[in-house]
């Protein structure tokens, strides 16, 4: 085992997107780190969308601000009330473009809300993003989530009366990580296909019907990693 532990699974040379800390004291530019490299790292982590935080790494942004050119993460509900945010999670900040009325931002085709990227995928922008960081380059900033929030992709939701068993994937992770949370709730707010954050024991999350993030206490009843299929 690996010392320096601080977490869930979580250890000093962890790269998920939270235990990665973008600071020039922990990622030294390397006297092997060109400037080419370093131009196809943020090539590559602006072709996807990662043009400023983290959490794109794990989650398509899933729309595209007219104004500005942002990637922006998108909502719209059956009502057809939308929100674009610049990332996921606490404090859900909304883009700036968008909150203005004037503004018409088109979201992708059939897409009403953000989705996870591949795992592969995700893993070779973590590695863009971490050469971005080693290089003191500027570009990305860490989210909210750097303060212990973590994103999960929802797989499973069991209902019984107001408790729901949530079983997500921990987004992120070096290793895939099965999460399982109870929370209590009068009304069904999470269903498969959703981007949740967890922090301790407060579920965070976006509310579809009410359009309005909302916060529930929670208990994490599994926190392991997925065990590898034998051949």
């Amino acid at each position: 085992m690996e010392e320096g532990m601080p977490g869930h699974n979580h250890y000093a040379s962890c790269t998920c997107g939270w235990c990665v800390k973008y600071s020039y004291s922990r990622y030294k530019a390397s006297a092997a780190l060109v400037s080419a490299d370093l131009y196809s790292a943020r090539r590559f982590l602006s072709e996807h969308g990662v043009r400023r935080y983290i959490s794109a790494c794990f989650v398509n942004p899933n729309a595209k601000c007219p104004e500005c050119g942002a990637q922006v993460f998108y909502y719209e509900n059956a009502h057809g009330s939308r929100v674009y945010f610049d990332h996921l999670g606490p404090p859900w900040p909304k883009h700036p473009c968008t909150d203005r009325k004037t503004t018409a931002v088109r979201a992708s085709a059939h897409s009403v809300r953000p989705e996870r990227r591949k795992r592969g995928l995700s893993l070779e922008l973590l590695e863009a993003a971490q050469k971005v960081a080693a290089g003191y380059d500027g570009v990305l900033e860490p989210d909210e989530n750097e303060h212990g929030w973590v994103l999960l992709y929802v797989t499973d939701v069991q209902r019984s009366g107001w408790r729901n068993r949530m079983t997500a994937d921990l987004l992120g992770a070096e290793d895939p990580t099965v999460v399982i949370v109870g929370f209590d709730s009068s009304e069904v707010v999470v269903q498969v296909g959703d981007i949740v954050s967890l922090r301790d024991e407060t579920l965070s999350l976006f509310d579809l019907e009410r359009m309005k993030p909302g916060t529930y206490k929670a208990t994490i009843e599994e926190w392991r990693p997925v065990e590898p299929e034998s051949a």
